[in-house]
């Protein structure tokens, strides 16, 4: 007969089948927590490792992600894409104001220039622009349109100033 401990320190005088003379505690716990189930069941060893249908779940799911990722991506280059394009309207609709603040400033009195008037359109790497530029005022309220393509057709923006005379 083997004396079995129950961790605590007290020992009883169970005789369990498979248990040896100096086997680890752990094994011993082990062989009789599948001992007392009953003694016509035969000892089993715990399973590891995943079932089918847990497999199937966890390929579903990672399928849907990537899916979900593929799709997002597609949009995130249209953005960009239009971001670009809205950058390169906006540069140009600044330099054609900062062109006819130049020529505001380039004469005395100010605002005399023959170039600082309406204006366009006119096509510059594929950006159309043309200006409004009010004939009289203290301060003008100078207008630029750029007109571009995308890909769902032509957009516009506008960029508006006041240019003091």
């Amino acid at each position: 007969m083997t004396a079995i401990t129950d961790g605590m320190g007290s020992t009883g005088s169970k005789r369990v089948p498979g248990l040896r003379v100096g086997m680890p505690s752990f094994l011993i716990r082990q062989r009789v927590h599948l001992h007392r189930r009953g003694a016509e069941e035969p000892l089993r060893q715990p399973r590891s490792g995943l079932t089918l249908v847990e497999v199937l779940v966890a390929v579903i799911v990672l399928g849907i992600g990537i899916v979900a990722l593929a799709g997002s991506s597609g949009m995130v280059t249209r953005m960009i894409g239009r971001g670009k394009a809205e950058t390169h309207a906006a540069e140009a609709a600044s330099r054609r104001i900062e062109i006819l603040r130049q020529a505001a400033y380039s004469t005395s009195p100010r605002c005399t220039a023959a170039s600082f008037a309406t204006g366009g359109p006119v096509l510059v790497d594929g950006i159309t622009e043309s200006w409004l530029v009010p004939p009289s005022g203290k301060i003008r309220r100078v207008r630029v349109t750029v007109t571009y393509l995308t890909v769902r057709g032509g957009r516009s923006a506008v960029l508006e100033t006041g240019i003091e005379c």
